[in-house]
């Protein structure tokens, strides 16, 4: 048929006849179940990738947690700096010498009351001109970055505090650290640490005694080290608590 003339245009009219007659036999095409889906898909939103409030929250918190405490350790770092310059324009109280038999019968008493700790190495007595010290290295009392006292020293801090009951005037007691700085949640510096270590010795000592109204807590940090923190054996013996007994 598209060999003759006009044969292309004479198909497109069967083929418009052919497609009239199926429609009258078979009507409209059935419509869309839900009409109105182009109109949705086109107008709906697009989804966007923006970040849960709770996340954002956390970031900021996290942030703001990490700069309080970069800023606590440097105030504390910086006051532990003034603290020790504050310590060393006061007077340096000489070492003392061990407890002699000339000495003050405060000091022999107390010498033969813990002569056994003294001979172990628990414990050191130092005469001072207006005190008797007692020196305990801080390693045996507490572990590491604590000041809970180690149970084992227990039994050698109410020996003290017994010996303490038989003498008059007061008890200094004194928390000392190295030079090694500590930064904890609990303790932001040397001088809390060493505080705490000094407190809970006397807690334990006012136990079942009667030195109530006699112990005096305090702590120095690292401001009056016994050695210069050059070596871990040294820094062993600057970490110590001292307990004097003042003389009337």
């Amino acid at each position: 048929m598209r060999l003759e003339e006009r044969g292309i245009d004479k198909l497109e009219n069967y083929r418009e006849q052919v497609y009239q007659t199926l429609k009258s036999l078979h009507g409209d095409s059935e419509p869309d179940l839900s009409p109105g889906w182009k109109n949705a898909v086109l107008q709906g939103v697009e989804p966007r990738n923006e970040m849960p409030l709770w996340v954002s929250v956390s970031v900021f918190s996290v942030l703001i947690l990490a700069m309080y405490m970069g800023f606590n350790y440097h105030i504390n770092d910086y006051s532990n700096k003034v603290f020790n310059q504050i310590n060393m324009l006061a007077r340096w109280e000489p070492q003392g010498q061990p407890v002699l038999e000339t000495a003050d019968p405060a000091s022999l008493r107390l010498q033969q009351l813990l002569q056994t700790e003294v001979e172990r190495g628990s414990v050191e007595l130092v005469e001072l001109p207006d005190r008797v010290r007692i020196i305990l290295k801080s390693s045996e009392l507490f572990a590491s970055g604590s000041a809970e006292v180690q149970e084992a020293l227990v039994p050698v801090l109410s020996k003290i505090a017994r010996a303490l009951e038989t003498t008059d005037g007061r008890i200094l007691i004194t928390g000392h650290t190295d030079d090694r700085p500590i930064f904890t949640s609990k303790y932001p510096s040397n001088w809390h640490l060493s505080l705490a270590r000094a407190t809970a010795v006397a807690n334990r000592m006012a136990m079942g005694t009667d030195l109530h109204g006699r112990l005096w807590p305090e702590g120095l940090g690292d401001s009056k080290p016994r050695n210069a923190n050059d070596s871990d054996e040294n820094r062993a013996r600057n970490r110590r608590v001292e307990i004097d007994l003042l003389f009337l």
